[in-house]
């Protein structure tokens, strides 16, 4: 919209008013301004010392005149006042708009609250329960026809459906990596070899389909698979029995043995070399099966087992001799080996009586202690716990010797 211009008035010229007319005076010299000769502003005024005070005192006097009448209120007015006067007619429109939309919304919720017709807490009958499970998640009615027929609120035709005890929920996953040929080439690995670690998986995986994948997602898709991780190698219920414990606490306390004292135990036990892991994966509810491995020469194995772990232990046979029956030479030569290991002051304990007494005359007292474990104790002694884990837990390649 065009503006009319603004007009302007012009102002009546100011009048000035001069001092009074007095007598001129005589001629003379530069008054102290400089300036020569006389004239009206060299008039001396009676009352004041200098002339230089009243000599161009002039009084302004301002006349602005009205508007003529003719002329309307918005021809006059700034644009600045006529910008902000549009600006709150703007507000004023977009306030009226919002408060409209606010009174749409208000309405479409309160349409939408059916259960305020109805009384709070009201039991919904099972036959009705019924009714809205086969239409809404049977033939699929939509949830807003469900509520104008039944009569019921949103938040209940929810919890309806999901209590529906044959609605079957399926979580839908991102897709991974494994085919199905991948998995059923897994599967048989395992029937095959129950013991494959989750590491060789991977490997399997990458050396026969070259795909690159993390042991973690072949964990998630062994359990996917329902198979776990199981024992196969029975742990025996003897071996914690209570009055065996209190068997192997009297053995201690009817030798006197100081707790203080270094104690090795001593003794030897021989295993297959491809003896394979204790555990391995089974389907869920089927025991896991020990992996059929070419059998190979068993070995013998002497070893010195304290509290912190095995000390030091040798190979009878690593050179697949036939195995021979470990007597009392055998274990001279391993307790010399063993001697230059352990304190003086410590206590042996081996598991066969006749071994120890001629060790106790051929050692000639190195040893402070030597004490051996007959039948009649009916113990059994820890390294023999520890060595049947060893055969679950030794590599194919076998045990090397230990210094």
């Amino acid at each position: 919209m065009l503006q009319p211009p603004a007009r302007v008035w012009a102002q009546a010229p100011v009048p000035r008013v001069l001092a009074p007319r007095g007598p001129g005076p005589a001629p003379r010299g530069p008054d102290l301004a400089g300036r020569a000769g006389v004239g009206p502003w060299h008039w001396p005024k009676s009352g004041l010392a200098a002339p230089k005070l009243w000599a161009h005192q002039i009084t302004k006097v301002q006349h602005r005149l009205p508007p003529p009448p003719s002329m309307s209120k918005s021809a006059v007015m700034d644009p600045t006042d006529l910008e902000i006067q549009a600006n709150k007619e703007r507000s004023r429109e977009a306030i009226k708009k919002a408060k409209a939309n606010v009174d749409e919304t208000r309405t479409y919720k309160n349409d939408r609250l059916t259960h305020k017709e109805r009384k709070p807490n009201a039991i919904i009958k099972p036959e009705v329960r019924d009714l809205i499970r086969k239409n809404v998640n049977g033939k699929g009615m939509k949830i807003g026809d469900a509520i104008k027929k039944f009569n019921v609120s949103r938040r209940q035709i929810q919890r309806i459906k999901g209590e529906d005890p044959n609605l079957i929920r399926t979580h839908k996953k991102r897709p991974g990596k494994f085919t199905d040929d991948m998995k059923t080439k897994l599967l048989m690995q395992l029937d095959q070899k129950s013991t494959t670690t989750l590491v060789k998986m991977v490997a399997f995986i990458k050396d026969r389909f070259d795909v690159k994948v993390s042991t973690q997602a072949i964990s998630n898709l062994i359990h996917d698979m329902d198979i776990s991780w199981k024992q196969v190698t029975n742990i025996h219920a003897a071996w914690n029995k209570p009055n065996l414990i209190e068997q192997r606490a009297n053995f201690v306390n009817r030798r006197g043995l100081d707790l203080g004292q270094r104690v090795v135990f001593v003794d030897e036990a021989g295993f297959d070399l491809h003896s394979s892991r204790a555990s391995g994966y089974a389907p869920s509810g089927q025991p896991a099966v020990l992996s059929l491995v070419p059998k190979a020469k068993q070995i013998t194995l002497i070893g010195a087992l304290l509290v912190e772990g095995f000390d030091y232990y040798e190979l009878l046979n690593a050179d697949n001799t036939k195995a021979k029956g470990v007597g009392a030479d055998e274990f001279c030569l391993f307790l010399g080996s063993l001697g230059a290991r352990l304190p003086k002051e410590a206590i042996i304990i081996i598991g066969g009586h006749h071994i120890t007494r001629r060790l106790q005359i051929d050692q000639g007292g190195i040893f402070t202690t030597l004490l051996s474990v007959s039948q009649s104790d009916r113990i059994q002694l820890p390294f023999d716990q520890i060595i049947c884990l060893i055969k679950g837990a030794t590599q194919p390649n076998g045990v090397s010797r230990r210094n």
